[in-house]
C-alpha cells in the first residue's frame, strides 16, 4: 500500500509498516485448508513463522517490532483467488491503513514481538483464540493476516519477511 516499490518475492511473506502514511505498507495473507479435518475439532493450534532476512531497509531505523495475527471471519474472502493479490484486492484490507482491516471482517488471534537485533528464528502465536477460530470456521478454509503494528522510527526501515510455502529450504507456516 501507499507508494509501492519493486521489492517482491514468491518465496517470502513480506511485512512492513512505514511511518509515512503514504507507505509503503505490507501485510501478509495465509490460507489453510482445514477440510481434511472433517468434523474433528482442533485441540491445540500454533502458527509458526520462520524469519528470513531480506536486505531491504535498515534495522537501525526500527525498535523492537510487534506483530499481530488476525483471522478473517467473513468466509466470502476465503473464495477469492490467492494470486495475484494487490493492496486494492487483498481480502478485508483497509486501503487507508498499513495495519488495519475492514471493521467486522477479522478478529485478533494474537501478537508476538521480534527484538530488533534478531535476524533469524521462529516466531508466531498459539493458544485458545487461534484454536477457537479454526474450530469455528464454517467453510473449513482459514484465512489469516499478519501485520506489523509497530512503525519504523525513521523512513527506510526494515522489511520483515517470513518463509512462505514456496521457500526452497525453510518450513512453511
Amino acid at each position: 500500500g501507499g507508494e509501492p516499490n519493486d521489492h517482491v518475492s514468491d518465496e517470502l511473506l513480506l511485512i512492513k509498516n512505514s511511518r509515512d502514511p503514504n507507505g509503503p505498507h505490507r501485510k501478509s495473507y495465509l490460507r489453510f485448508d482445514l477440510s481434511r479435518l472433517a468434523d474433528r475439532k482442533v485441540k491445540t493450534a500454533e502458527l509458526s513463522l520462520r524469519l528470513v532476512t531480506t536486505g531491504w531497509g535498515l534495522a537501525s531505523h526500527m525498535d523492537d517490532s510487534e506483530f499481530e495475527v488476525f483471522g478473517i471471519i467473513d468466509d466470502q474472502y476465503d473464495q477469492r483467488p490467492i494470486s495475484p493479490m494487490t493492496w486494492e484486492t487483498a481480502p478485508a484490507n483497509d486501503l487507508d491503513n498499513g495495519t488495519k482491516l475492514l471493521p467486522g471482517s477479522a478478529t485478533s488471534l494474537g501478537k508476538f514481538k521480534l527484538p530488533r537485533v534478531i535476524q533469524s528464528g521462529t516466531f508466531g502465536i498459539r493458544g485458545e483464540k487461534l484454536t477457537e477460530f479454526l474450530n469455528d470456521d464454517e467453510n473449513r478454509v482459514a484465512s489469516l493476516v499478519v501485520v506489523r503494528t509497530s512503525a519504523e522510527n525513521r523512513g527506510g526501515g526494515l522489511v520483515h519477511a517470513f518463509a512462505s510455502t514456496r521457500h526452497p529450504t525453510l518450513p512453511a507456516p
